[in-house]
């Protein structure tokens, strides 16, 4: 029996941190297809049972081909978990959650304003010699 190294097995091998990115980098989301599970399953999530949502023969009636999607049903498609984003920073986000010196929560509601021209200490500190 083989150990299993996490390591060999990322979707992204090369680790990026704080400094690592660069302002105006782009990363492109791939497409998503609205299926009527995806209609179904945030409906249900959202509470909203408009039939617009989910009666194609509604929405034809008023003239409309197909259902027609919440905006944040689009919107959640966005966010930076819907990417490659999240496999790229993973070390760095474990590391972040590891912080001695300040929120674990990295949804906390609050915010602060970190200088463009260095990472916080905790990056810093957190970040294994290259």
């Amino acid at each position: 029996m083989t150990d299993f190294d996490p390591a060999r097995h990322r979707m992204i091998p090369a680790q990026r941190w704080f400094e690592d990115f660069v302002v105006g980098e782009r990363f492109v989301l791939p497409s998503r297809t609205q299926t009527t599970a995806v209609f179904a399953a945030f409906q249900t999530a959202s509470g909203d049972t408009h039939p617009v949502h989910y009666d194609v023969e509604y929405c034809r009636s008023r003239g409309m081909p197909h259902l027609l999607a919440h905006g944040f049903q689009t919107l959640i498609h966005t966010a930076p978990g819907a990417g490659l984003f999240p496999f790229m920073v993973e070390d760095s986000w474990s590391a972040s959650s590891s912080n001695p010196a300040g929120s674990s929560n990295l949804s906390s509601p609050t915010t602060q304003s970190i200088p463009r021209s260095r990472s916080p200490s905790w990056c810093r500190d957190a970040r294994p010699a290259r």
